[in-house]
């Protein structure tokens, strides 16, 4: 698990799963929160996304694509290429690459057994919560707010 700078960092030891969820935009600095990400996503093997931040990365990182000199270009490439399970219970479908769409968040379970490899929530609180209700089977680690 990659080390976070900040002393507000939690986590718990729930097997096979990785939650990164900065809860305010500000609460760590930008460079940490990619650095901590780049190390979790290097070992990833899908997004999980519920259907509001589905809709913000499709709105942003696409647009990266054809800017090489962007600062976060290779985060792009990651993000359009990875496959991305995206719950919710009203998509009827997106045109974005790789989208495979999840009504239930027990289907996680599914999803996990035939990765192989981790499955990264950024953001996606409620989908989190859902997560949750259904037992302690990942781990957490967890972005929160210094105080």
């Amino acid at each position: 698990m990659p080390s976070c700078r900040s002393p507000a960092f939690v986590s718990s030891r729930i097997p096979d799963c990785v939650v990164v969820a900065p809860t305010r935009s500000d609460a760590l600095s930008i460079d940490a929160i990619f650095g901590d990400a780049d190390a979790l996503i290097s070992t990833a093997g899908a997004a999980v996304y519920g259907r509001t931040v589905h809709d913000m990365m499709r709105g942003y990182w696409p647009t990266l694509l054809d800017k090489p000199d962007a600062p976060r270009f290779e985060h792009a490439r990651w993000v359009e290429q990875i496959p991305k399970l995206t719950f919710s219970r009203t998509m009827q479908g997106s045109d974005w690459n790789n989208v495979q769409l999840r009504r239930d968040a027990g289907e996680i379970f599914a999803d996990k057994q035939g990765a192989g490899q981790d499955l990264v929530i950024f953001g996606s609180p409620g989908l989190v919560h859902s997560f949750l209700k259904l037992g302690d089977r990942y781990l957490f680690p967890v972005y929160v707010e210094p105080e």
